[in-house]
């Protein structure tokens, strides 16, 4: 377990991915998106699961990576 777990913090940072990877959905083959997405909502899941902050930071930014590189692939 993360000491330093902030249940507002970890909140704040998956509603800013989840927004950034809305302002991207148009730019993404829907099928990828929804795949895409199905993973991400998995990954958090354990994050929130071990209190870990360190874990929903690196999975908010990893997953907001692959998002913007499926944009720029269309």
């Amino acid at each position: 377990m993360d000491n330093g777990w902030k249940i507002e913090e970890a909140n704040r940072l998956v509603r800013n991915t989840l927004v950034e990877i809305d302002a991207l959905a148009e730019q993404i083959i829907p099928a990828r998106a929804e795949a895409l997405l199905d993973e991400f909502e998995r990954d958090i899941k354990d994050g929130f699961l071990l209190k870990s902050m360190t874990v929903v930071s690196a999975t908010c930014e990893e997953y907001g990576r692959r998002f913007r590189a499926l944009a720029t692939e269309k």
